[in-house]
């Protein structure tokens, strides 16, 4: 009797339906309605032409033209919409479903793996076999296109490790029965090979032997051979030292029944339907059953295993996925290179769908380029890599970010596509006073707002098996002396796989938040820089000569200047050292913007003379404090006081209201009382910059004293009686 079940509405139901029979049929591999809409907006993107016919990037009014850049990736920390939509994207990582769970769903969506990872998949199909319907086959489909090679499978987390030739196991749990250990006399060929009697389950030593006599004197191990099934041959590197030499060879082998057997298909367009259902499920597999251009292992699970009688066991592999061109050479090859993995998305249906000649194909090579390099100290591995799955029931734009980010740069889309890796090159453009066309812009922090000395977030770590846990925190020990305590903000990296590569994306966006931005309204021949470009900006009104800005936001309309979002820049922000401090100021001249004087005068007060009456007549006690107003330009156009309150006692300090930056008193409502608080101020300047902190004492006794004496109380006689009169009471609270 054999069964088929699939697209299974869910796990918990493929567990109900383990051992019933019913057919529900259903196609290899549905379209999601989220590629479907990605395939559509691919489709906007492929209506650009030029200015005046942008979508989505640009706009056509009229006879005036507007630019401006899409931007995906990390590349502005003082930038309150990317605030936001990090925000959002952050919160969504922490929501992340760990991607090695394998489902079964009746819409599932695309899989595309990146480099290499552990990954779940999605269950096609559940057939049975056996003169006892013994055997249940599970069809997992890990990967929507032709992936590289699947180079361990896991069961519920344990690895099954070397499989024979028709794929069931040779060893571990799985495998019923006994295990041999022996040894057999060879002689290696020319070509480094030869074969024993009995499949290899594990490796001890190959020796030198002189007759049946062993020579312990030289030996191998299982790390310098290749194994595969009962052959086993010398690695390249041993090849000249060991070939036609007579050797003993000390081997476990196994004997018994197999409760698991894998078989692979890694997803060719060419590829045959598997044979053993064929052979084994004739009624429900047949030849045209190919899965053409989907990655995908058949699983056959013996009932007799009490483990596998409950339900499915959990099923991820361990994969090199996707083969991807890359532009320098021509060629499609696997690779885990950020930025072809960022390429292969942007142009693909299931990412932006962007055609070849939307592609600015100098800056991805270039980016590519810049992921291959190997900083020092990192034992050859490439700056930047990608190693991850991405799907099609995520966002498109939020996976661009994240894909951005595991390589600490941004891709731009303003009618063609651009992309930059995280390194440094040279400025393209010096701006000067010559180049200015109207008021330049200092972009300062939010009200309350900070800058981050410390980045902590999540990864997806191999050494964890793959599961998604938390990077070593990157905290600048200077910043945080800078900062007067610590300021941590959050980067999740999905898609990298390494702490070293986590800890340096999360160093290199904490020194780029801490720069200087500027918006700078250009004349006509910046309108050719490109997001992620840098240029020198000499202004004498700012007293900054040369100082090196990214570009990182481009806005131009017709008949007004070209806006240009700039943002501070340093080489030493991307290397692999702490930066000792912040960036200094770029400005040379005049007072440094950079320097806020403390504030002067401070005092505290609270009692009668502080009660606020509120419409209701409701009196609430309040402390006020006041101070001498800023003489610092910078704090009081678009600065703050900041406040900090705590009880005497206590260590921890709460936040008040920001007083406004021309402000000269301010007043904290909600405070216990009768009690003593410490109260400490300092001043914020619109660039972001702060004082030291001030601190003051006081007694908050809200309202204490009785009520006023009755004044010019008087009296009159009336019939029957006198009427007495008195000054109206001035008490707020009467």
């Amino acid at each position: 009797m054999s069964t088929v079940l699939r697209w299974l509405v869910g796990a918990a139901a493929m567990a109900l339906l383990w051992w019933l029979t019913p057919i529900q049929e259903g196609a290899w591999w549905a379209m999601p309605p989220l590629l479907a809409v990605a395939a559509y907006v691919g489709a906007q993107y492929a209506l650009v032409a030029g200015v005046g016919t942008v979508v989505f990037a640009g706009l056509t009014v009229g006879n005036l033209i507007f630019i401006a850049s899409a931007v995906y990736g990390v590349y502005s920390a003082k930038s309150q919409a990317r605030k936001a939509a990090r925000a959002a994207r952050d919160a969504y990582n922490a929501s992340l479903v760990d991607r090695t769970v394998t489902v079964a769903t009746s819409e599932a969506p695309w899989q595309i793996v990146y480099g290499e990872a552990t990954v779940g998949g999605f269950i096609a199909a559940i057939l049975t076999s056996g003169d006892k319907d013994q055997y249940k086959h599970v069809v997992v489909a890990w990967a929507t296109h032709e992936c590289e090679a699947i180079s361990e499978i896991y069961l519920n987390g344990v690895a099954l490790g070397p499989l024979d030739v028709n794929g069931n196991v040779t060893g571990g749990k799985w495998l019923k029965g006994e295990t041999h250990t022996g040894e057999e006399f060879v002689t290696i060929s020319a070509g480094g090979s030869f074969t024993l009697t009995q499949q290899v389950a594990k490796l001890h030593t190959i020796s030198l032997a002189v007759g049946n006599v062993e020579d312990r004197s030289q030996y191998l191990d299982a790390s310098q051979v290749t194994i595969s099934g009962v052959t086993v041959t010398v690695n390249p590197e041993h090849l000249a030292a060991w070939a036609g030499q007579y050797v003993r060879v000390t081997y476990d082998w196994a004997t018994g029944d197999p409760m698991v057997r894998v078989q692979h298909h890694l997803g060719s367009t060419s590829q045959a339907a598997n044979a053993a259902l064929i052979a084994e499920c004739p009624e429900d597999w047949s030849a045209t059953d190919q899965g053409k251009g989907i990655c995908y292992s058949v699983f056959r699970l013996d009932l007799n295993e009490p483990e596998f009688q409950g339900g499915p066991p959990q099923l991820s592999a361990k994969i090199k996925g996707k083969r991807l061109y890359d532009h320098r050479s021509g060629l499609t090859v696997w690779t885990n290179n950020a930025a072809l993995c960022n390429s292969d998305f942007i142009r693909a249906e299931y990412g932006k769908s962007a055609l070849s000649t939307q592609v600015g194909w100098a800056s991805f090579d270039a980016a590519a380029n810049a992921c291959d390099e190997t900083p020092a100290g990192q034992a050859g591995q490439k700056r930047y890599t990608i190693n991850g799955a991405v799907r099609t029931d995520q966002d498109p734009d939020t996976t661009l970010d994240q894909l951005c980010q595991a390589m600490a740069g941004f891709a731009t889309f303003d009618g063609g596509w651009q992309l930059q890796a995280g390194t440094y090159t040279a400025p393209v453009m010096a701006l000067t006073d010559a180049d200015n066309l109207g008021s330049i812009e200092v972009i300062a922090d939010s009200q309350g707002d900070q800058v981050s000395n410390g980045m902590r977030g999540r990864f997806y770590d191999p050494s964890r098996y793959d599961q998604l846990t938390d990077y070593p925190p990157y905290q600048n020990a200077a910043l945080v002396t800078e900062d007067g305590g610590a300021l941590w903000a959050d980067l999740s990296l999905p898609y990298t796989n390494t702490s070293w590569r986590a800890h340096n994306l999360a160093r290199i966006q904490v020194e780029r938040s801490r720069g200087m931005q500027l918006v700078y309204p250009a004349k006509m021949r910046a309108v050719r820089l490109k997001v992620g470009q840098r240029v020198t900006l000499s202004n004498s009104m700012l007293g900054m000569s040369s100082a090196v800005f990214r570009l990182v936001k481009r806005e131009y309309s017709l008949g007004r200047a070209v806006m240009l979002y700039l943002a501070q820049d340093d080489p030493s922000m991307y290397d692999e050292v702490d930066a000792p401090a912040s960036l200094p100021s770029p400005a040379a001249s005049g007072p440094d913007p950079w320097v806020v004087a403390p504030v002067q005068g401070l005092a505290a007060n609270s009692g009668n003379a502080t009660l606020l009456k509120t419409a209701d007549g409701t009196v609430l006690g309040r402390v006020r404090l006041s101070y001498s107003a800023s003489a610092d330009a910078y704090v009081r156009s678009g600065g703050a006081l900041q406040i900090q309150y705590r009880p005497v006692g206590t260590e921890t300090w709460q936040r008040a209201p920001d007083a406004a930056g021309d402000s000269t008193e301010a007043y904290l409502l909600g405070l216990e009382e009768p009690q003593l608080y410490v109260i400490r101020v300092r001043w914020r300047n619109g660039l972001g910059a702060v004082c030291r902190w001030v601190t003051v004492s006081v007694l908050h006794l809200g309202k204490s004293l009785p009520p006023s004496d009755v004044t010019g109380l008087a009296s009159v006689p009336v019939i029957g009686g006198v009427s007495p009169t008195w000054d109206p009471c001035t008490d707020l609270d009467y």
